[in-house]
């Protein structure tokens, strides 16, 4: 593949940016020392860039560490600890497009591996240092982690060509890179699954251009299918025709199956659900309102032109990660879609509050069934809530903002937000 076809890929992936990013695309770039981590983070870099794509990249810790004896489980505590206050401040990122981490919670996962194999850490300590980094909170975050190794040989050949020596020190030497590179390889093998996308790169006989063409390329597919916006849905043959409300939750989480949004929605056998939430106080007299712009709404969708008394959307793949219930899939998908839409973190659990909601009872005529979380808030957040509204919504004097129950004039809400108007507020 020429650079002229990456280019063009690329371009497509603008597009495809344009319409549909709603948060950056996190990726982390780990493995081996002298391995090509930085050459292909420079390169990705400045290519992406090129391209018009706004990119932030968090360099690696271990360049600040104060922490002297970098074979200590202290030195990657403290670089672990540093990695999550970066994921935690990239997540509130919104100019950016692409988030780098050169190194991160699945690079510690390699040297908390290792410094138990060399008896420098405790069973114990390991076990709540795994814990830490295997918090689905962080995991869920990366999109994307290419693990790059190198044989030893090769690499010490890079770093004795770069500092002019062929002195050796207390990592980069042979046996202490032949260890850690099985590491690597093991801990790529047994967490990979735990993690959205895994991608391993040996450097040891790649040609440069080659090998960053096929990260490149491996960039984009990932980036596409976030982009491509894979929605959950469910066969309507799953339910009977009447009162889909008493066996929904008695649906297994397997029975969702998941497929592109432009397909999902033209297929009549399908039925969509809808994770929506209200956000309102705990006397429940008062709620927020939202509007959706132009842009975001299809010329059919009941949505548009019509205020909101809810925030969500579809359920994707990536809350699916825990194998739980359907009940919390769907806490999940609502705990994403409001911290994306409307900036804010709010607790969902199986045990908020919630309500099925659907347009009509004639399961041949929906495609979509709203499942309705009440998230209550104290009086005290509610007056003093700090929302960044995504560009879905309009910024105007009533949508993004808490009002009373009786200033609200419903024949300006669509039909969900009227049931929810009846049954979960009170005035």
């Amino acid at each position: 593949m020429q650079y002229c076809e990456l280019d063009k890929r690329i371009e497509e992936l603008k597009k495809l940016k344009h319409k549909r990013l709603r948060r950056p695309f996190f990726i982390e770039v780990s493995g081996t020392p002298k391995s090509g981590k930085t050459a292909h983070i420079n390169f990705i870099k400045t290519l992406f860039k090129l391209n018009g794509f706004k990119v932030t990249h968090f360099y690696e810790s271990a360049e600040t560490n104060p922490i002297k004896d970098k074979i200590s489980p202290d030195f990657n505590l403290l670089s672990l600890f540093d990695t999550l206050g970066k994921l935690l401040e990239s997540s509130e990122d919104t100019c950016a497009d692409i988030v780098i981490f050169e190194r991160g919670i699945f690079d510690c996962l390699f040297w908390f591996n290792w410094f138990k194999e060399l008896g420098k850490l405790s069973a114990k300590d390991f076990e709540f240092y795994e814990k830490l980094i295997r918090y689905k909170k962080w995991m869920k975050m990366l999109d994307l982690v290419l693990v790059f190794t190198v044989d030893p040989d090769v690499a010490l050949d890079r770093e004795h060509t770069v500092h002019f020596t062929n002195k050796t020190g207390r990592i980069m030497n042979t046996t202490v890179l032949t260890q850690f590179n099985a590491m690597v390889k093991a801990v790529s093998r047994s967490y990979k699954d735990e993690f959205r996308n895994v991608q391993c790169f040996d450097t040891s006989n790649s040609i440069e251009k080659k090998s960053y063409e096929n990260v490149t390329n491996c960039i984009i597919d990932s980036f596409k299918y976030m982009l491509d916006e894979n929605v959950g849905y469910f066969r309507k043959s799953l339910f009977k025709k009447t009162t889909i409300e008493n066996q929904l939750y008695n649906v297994n989480k397997r029975k969702m199956v998941f497929g592109v949004k432009s397909e999902v929605e033209i297929n009549e056998k399908f039925i969509q659900p809808i994770v929506i939430g209200v956000i309102t106080n705990k006397s429940r007299n008062k709620v927020l309102i939202l509007k959706k712009s132009d842009n975001a709404t299809d010329d059919e969708s009941p949505e548009r032109g019509k205020c909101l008394l809810y925030a969500g959307g579809h359920v994707r793949e990536e809350d699916t990660v825990e194998d739980k219930s359907i009940r919390h899939v769907f806490c999940s998908t609502l705990s994403r879609e409001i911290k994306e839409e409307l900036g804010i973190s709010v607790v969902v659990d199986e045990n908020t509050e919630n309500h099925i909601i659907l347009a009509n009872q004639d399961l041949d005529q929906i495609k979509h069934f709203a499942i309705c979380y009440i998230i209550e808030l104290d009086d005290f957040l509610i007056d003093n809530l700090k929302l960044t509204l995504n560009d879905e919504f309009i910024k105007d004097d009533l949508s993004g903002k808490i009002i009373n129950k009786e200033d609200i004039r419903i024949e300006d809400y669509e039909s969900w937000s009227q049931y929810i108007y009846k049954h979960c507020i009170r005035g």
